[in-house]
């Protein structure tokens, strides 16, 4: 039976799976397509992008959303194969994935009006700066537990160290918050490299599931 439609030796769903391999494709040309391929983008500049894209930019944040939720899915198919020493984490993860998203979408759904031309930057731009810094911690501390998990299952080839990897982001990305936060050009462009390695290492891992997921 073939890894692409079958749970695998592993167990894990294919939805799940095909999950880490399509969210972080989503997340990056989603983002690429916010800022018109600019890297690094911050503050009111960042919001200013936004609404200068106009339409690719709203299709961007439908990316962004739609890939949210699939990493959310993702990690919720991981814990449910996950061994016991490391269900509880990745069962918190599923739980800090979700609360991120959530917080997420409200400011996304601000994008969405500047992006369709409303003419609210001057207002919007202090609030989405002030959600994306909540929704960073936010997803930033759920990636603590995912590392952890990641390390403990062992269900793919390297998990310890991808997990360790994914720990020491999230500690990176937790400092980078309180010191420095998305309204500030270092801040923004240490959010983008976590980002783009993130996507990386979620897309990696999803290659790696299915090879590991084969039945022969």
């Amino acid at each position: 039976m073939s890894v692409i439609n079958s749970d695998g030796k592993h167990g894990l769903h294919p939805i799940a799976k095909w999950s880490l391999i399509v969210a972080p494709i989503l997340w990056i040309v989603g983002g690429l397509m916010m800022t018109g391929g600019a890297f690094g983008e911050y503050g009111a500049k960042w919001v200013q992008t936004i609404a200068a894209e106009g339409d690719t930019a709203k299709l961007g944040i439908m990316l962004s959303v739609a890939a949210g939720l699939l990493f959310v899915r993702s990690v919720a198919g991981i814990s449910q194969i996950a061994p016991e020493a490391a269900v509880n984490r990745m069962r918190l993860a599923t739980i800090g994935g979700a609360i991120a998203v959530a917080s997420w979408t409200p400011l996304l759904g601000i994008g969405l009006a500047v992006a369709d031309g409303a003419d609210i930057i001057a207002v919007a731009a202090p609030i989405m700066i002030g959600m994306q810094n909540a929704s960073n911690l936010v997803f930033m501390m759920a990636l603590i537990p995912l590392g952890g998990g990641l390390a403990l299952a062992g269900l793919f080839p390297q998990a310890r160290i991808i997990g360790l990897v994914v720990l020491i982001i999230a500690i990176v990305g937790i400092v980078t918050t309180f010191v420095l936060g998305a309204n500030d050009e270092t801040g923004a462009l240490i959010f983008a490299l976590i980002q783009f390695i993130l996507a990386i290492i979620f897309l990696a891992i999803g290659v790696m599931m299915f090879s590991s997921g084969s039945d022969d």
